[in-house]
């Protein structure tokens, strides 16, 4: 009887041998055919490999956890249907995930050596909360076979694994949360879903830090540096006073340049910041004839330096990103020169830019803590989420208010003047501020510089003065003050 069954045994394998070769010769070419392999950087065909059409007609191996890596190759021998209820389809695809009772891939579930294969397939009760699996990775029941579902108790690594598993209900989707805007205008994406025990610390951890915004410690102490700064230059008299102004915006133009480059383009920095010297220097000593030379003469350098090819880049991109620190910074910057010239406002121009950066100051300083706490409508969301309307007003009246009993002191000022120029800075100053940050977020940078703790750049610094300046001349000649 055994040398029966043995001979039967050898019978089977030899069949099997037969039909390797036979697959083999399928899908190998003829002995005298050079065998081509596609380049990994050639498209895919979209065609079915050959070894997968000559196996179409067996039956899935592979979804048969009981099946050993021999039998990969062959096809079984057709077993009888079992009467057991058929089993519906996974329609996504379990994530891998690895435990100390199996593991997880994307095809289906297979499981380590040396398990109770019996015990684990064993089917649980109706009224069992463990996770059910059934076929993982097929999108379309079993016909030849039923398979036994598997049991995932609800606290096991499995069932926390990166791939998205279903119930007998169908799938759990977690939603996705909207991204949050910290108070400096960074979108921050959040990750959607119901928290776990683990995933609660570092979700209240990251809320905390994404919406700290800038160290107000820092913030305060370098605002009292900068004030006893300009304190001290209009204190020394116009002359300190006009060449901490060039200072200033010589380095707010190259904060400018710089990010510039970083943004791969290349400006004509030094004709630019020379001119914008050039404009400082000349509205203070000729008025308003020494800025509009000075720009004019920037305006035909900068031409003739991308004309002669010094700078290998596009010239209508180049002479763009060159001028316009030469407008913004240089032109509206030189109106503080201006101000400042002792043949004009007979003399008084130090107390009267004092009390531009009075207004301009307090303007700011409020509309950033009244927003902090007190806003809720955005001003404009697409290019300043952390501004608001609330802070705006709050900003304009602290501005009125500092304006005429703080600035309207400051003779030539009177009370009524000092509270108009309050207001003027309170509405204009917001502008400034969203202009700076439309262009910040053109290049895709938060701060124009960290030159100056808890403020960024100087440029981030002068942004509402630069807009105020000018208007603030203007409305000093309404005022009959020069």
């Amino acid at each position: 009887m055994a040398e029966q069954n043995l001979g039967q045994g050898d019978k089977k394998d030899d069949d099997r041998l037969n039909r390797i070769d036979s697959l083999v010769s399928k899908i190998l070419p003829p002995d005298d055919e050079e065998i081509v392999l596609p380049h990994w950087s050639d498209p895919p065909t979209g065609e079915i490999p050959r070894v997968v059409l000559e196996m179409s007609g067996d039956k899935p191996l592979w979804l048969d956890p009981s099946t050993s890596s021999e039998d990969l190759l062959i096809a079984p021998e057709k077993e009888p249907e079992k009467d057991r209820e058929g089993d519906r389809a996974l329609g996504s695809r379990a994530g891998s995930s690895r435990n100390q009772q199996g593991s997880f891939s994307g095809a289906g579930v297979g499981f380590d050596d040396g398990l109770d294969l019996d015990k684990l397939y064993e089917p649980p009760p109706a009224n069992s909360d463990d996770l059910m699996l059934d076929n993982p990775g097929m999108g379309e029941p079993a016909t030849n076979k039923s398979y036994r579902k598997v049991r995932i108790p609800r606290n096991s690594s499995a069932s926390k694994g990166s791939g998205r598993v279903s119930s007998e209900k169908g799938l759990r989707s977690r939603p996705k949360r909207p991204p949050v805007s910290t108070a400096e205008g960074d979108d921050v994406e959040m990750s959607g879903g119901s928290d776990s025990e683990s995933e609660r610390p570092m979700r209240s951890k990251f809320k905390r830090s994404a919406s700290g915004g800038r160290s107000k410690s820092k913030s305060i102490f370098t605002g009292i540096v900068l004030g006893a700064l300009v304190l001290g230059a209009l204190a020394a008299g116009p002359k300190v006073s006009a060449g901490l102004v060039a200072v200033a915006l010589v380095v707010a133009a190259a904060e400018y340049y710089s990010n510039v480059q970083k943004a791969k383009m290349k400006p004509a920095k030094l004709v630019g910041l020379v001119s914008i010297v050039l404009m400082s220097i000349g509205g203070y000593v000729q008025g308003m004839q020494g800025v509009l030379d000075a720009l004019l003469l920037g305006v035909v350098v900068t031409f003739l330096w991308y004309l002669a090819g010094l700078l290998h880049t596009p010239a209508l991109e180049g002479v763009s990103v060159s001028l316009m620190p030469l407008l913004w910074i240089g032109l509206l910057g030189s109106f503080a020169s201006l101000i400042l010239r002792p043949q004009d406002f007979h003399g008084y121009g130090v107390r009267l830019l004092l009390a531009v950066l009075i207004t301009t100051t307090s303007a700011d300083t409020f509309a950033y803590f009244g927003g902090a706490f007190l806003g809720r409508r955005k001003l404009a969301p697409s290019v300043s989420p952390s501004k608001t309307l609330e802070g705006v007003v709050i900003g304009a009246l602290a501005a009125v208010l500092l304006g005429a009993f703080i600035a309207g002191a400051i003779f030539p000022m009177n009370l009524e003047k000092g509270a108009v120029l309050g207001l003027v800075a309170g509405l204009v100053t917001p502008l400034g501020d969203l202009c700076e940050s439309m262009i910040k977020r053109s290049l895709n940078v938060k701060d124009t510089s960290n030159l100056l703790p808890g403020h960024g750049g100087v440029l981030d610094r002068i942004d509402g003065v630069l807009f105020m300046l000018p208007t603030a001349y203007f409305l000093f000649q309404l005022f009959h003050l020069g």
